[in-house]
């Protein structure tokens, strides 16, 4: 609290310390004083698309808080980071006993439809997508994208929004549809990366879901998930010269599916600590995230299981323009059905065929490096190394359960 009589504050100050310190001393109290400074105003500039309230939001500033010069970077790292707007600068100037902020933010292209193409291991085909990034200039999300392949074809639409009328909860709503033929692959005393298909499906997921969630502070999120799907399966067949006793199949008998045909319906919280920033495609900070995830048999399951994981993002921007990125994931289920399987290969685990191993738990680690390369207009492109890693396996014990006495994994 500021003295009520700064004179006769300064002269006892005077009397009980040296002069030089007394001197450093008010220095550095004036600094800070200084330095707390309040917002009288804020400005927005040169958005010609996204609302003002919203930029607002997203520096994460309101008039009457206290401000420093720091506070500019930090101002311009958020905004930069929401990956809406092309040219950031942020200016404070004097304005009564505070400041004005003026934030100039030009507006990037906030949509884009595209086509995608497919060449993975075991899965060739295209697709179409349709993204909106800054939808009614308000920073919510949309997404519409459908794809045609040989393995897995689907439909997905999404809808987030990052703050429900400027509050600290956020929303999303999703659709997801997918007919996949499913490959699954045995090891046949073949070697490691030599396993060759067993039985092949045709498995469909037609599945829909809402999520709620709060920001308790920046970077710190929780929020919960209600899910519901239908599956079903077609056409099971084993690969030729495959003994039926292999995916444990009684010789004579019709191929069964790998999993009974149900609904599945479930609910999953996580909680996020996400301080992540994006400069332009480059990443910098970390994130953390606890999942569990648990079947609501009371609201019709046919399906009984859980899913709990931890993973962990450690992004790194060097010179400027190189990044260096490390992801970490363990997850474990217990009872799982099939289609709530870990799987890796084709994507995630770049050089082996897609989804060519299965398991009931799962630990992953990738590390990336990338550069740049050279821009053509407003692409950059890049070059990346990288290394991914997993092992993905059954518990001996809850495989020894599912088999014969599980109806829903065979």
């Amino acid at each position: 609290m500021r003295p009520s009589r700064p004179g006769l504050g300064l002269a006892v100050l005077r009397t009980l310390i040296p002069p030089a310190l007394a001197a450093a001393i008010l220095c550095f109290a004036g600094s800070a004083h200084a330095q707390a400074r309040r917002i009288n105003a804020i400005d927005v500039l040169e958005n010609s698309k996204t609302n003002d309230d919203t930029v607002i939001l997203i520096a994460g500033i309101s008039v009457g808080d206290d401000f420093s010069d720091a506070d500019l970077t930090t101002i311009e790292n958020r905004l930069i980071s929401s990956e809406l707007f092309k040219d950031v600068n942020v200016q404070a100037i004097p304005e009564g006993d505070g400041v004005r902020v003026i934030i100039n933010a030009k507006d990037k292209h906030s949509w884009v439809i595209a086509p995608t193409v497919y060449l993975q291991p075991g899965n060739k085909g295209g697709g179409f997508g349709f993204g909106e990034n800054n939808l009614f200039g308000a920073n919510k999300k949309l997404l519409l994208y459908g794809q045609v392949a040989t393995a897995d074809s689907m439909f997905i639409a999404g809808l987030l929004d990052p703050a429900i009328g400027g509050s600290r909860f956020f929303f999303r709503g999703d659709v997801f549809i997918r007919r996949e033929i499913v490959t699954e692959y045995g090891p046949h005393g073949k070697g490691f990366g030599n396993e060759s298909g067993v039985r092949d499906s045709t498995m469909w997921y037609l599945n829909g879901g809402i999520l709620l969630g709060v920001n308790f502070m920046r970077g710190l999120s929780l929020d919960g998930r209600l899910r519901g799907a239908k599956v079903f399966y077609e056409d099971a067949e084993l690969h030729s010269g495959v003994d039926p006793a292999e995916v444990f199949q009684v010789a004579g008998e019709p191929i069964k599916a790998p999993s009974t045909d149900g609904y599945d319906v479930s609910t999953e919280g996580k909680i996020t600590y996400d301080r992540r920033a994006n400069y332009y495609g480059v990443t910098h900070g970390d994130m953390f995230q606890l999942a569990f995830e648990h079947s609501l048999t009371a609201l019709g399951s046919d399906f009984d299981y859980w899913v709990g994981s931890a993973r962990a993002i450690i992004a790194r921007r060097i010179l400027s323009e190189h990044n260096l990125v490390i992801k970490t994931r363990y997850a474990q289920g217990d009872n799982l059905p099939f289609q709530q399987e870990f799987t890796a290969g084709g994507v995630d685990l770049r050089g082996f065929v897609n989804r060519q191993f299965r398991g009931d738990h799962q630990a992953r680690a990738t590390v990336e490096y990338s550069v740049p390369l050279f821009k053509a207009g407003s692409v950059a492109f890049r070059g990346l190394a990288f290394s991914d890693n997993a092992i993905t396996w059954f518990d001996k014990y809850q495989q020894s359960k599912k088999v014969g006495d599980d109806a829903t994994r065979n």
